[in-house]
């Protein structure tokens, strides 16, 4: 429910992998979502601006909805993505601050010198796998293109 209104029916993953919208997918969980707006179509997919990205492409499924922010989840996201493999988005950034939770480390992450600051979830599989992360440290992330979302902050039309 969002102001009195259903947001989405859905069992819990599709709520959560495919959120209607941004209130849902804060709401079921945390998530990074950055201003962004369609730009373009190309034969791999959707062409959108981002803050912080630039223009990236974006697989789509059918008919995109311009939405007004990307989102893609912090499990999604890794530090010193695989180097040569298509279909990633990759961006420069700077910890600014980290934190240990047991089994998971989330590490805050500004993009390039004044964009947004990302949220990475790291598994602590192995002892002390967050701690090697300072503030300050230049680490380079990435995503696949086909975990972000385009959600809009639309609430959903009345019955």
């Amino acid at each position: 429910m969002n102001q009195g209104r259903v947001a989405q029916i859905a069992n819990p993953k599709q709520l959560y992998e495919h959120p209607a919208d941004t209130f849902v997918a804060d709401f079921i969980g945390r998530i990074n979502l950055l201003p962004a707006r369609i730009t373009g179509r190309s034969v791999a997919g959707v062409v959108v601006l981002a803050e912080g990205l630039g223009e990236v492409v974006l697989p789509s499924e059918g008919e995109a909805v311009d939405g007004t922010h990307l989102a893609v989840r912090p499990e999604k996201i890794v530090i010193h993505p695989p180097a040569g493999e298509d279909g990633w988005i990759r961006c420069a950034a700077k910890v600014v601050d980290t934190a240990y939770y047991g089994d998971v480390s989330q590490v805050f992450a500004r993009v390039g010198d004044a964009g947004p600051v990302l949220s990475v979830a790291l598994s602590n599989a192995r002892r002390l796998a967050g701690d090697s992360l300072q503030a300050g440290d230049a680490v380079q992330l990435g995503w696949r293109a086909a975990d972000c979302l385009l959600l809009s902050d639309e609430l959903p039309a009345s019955p």
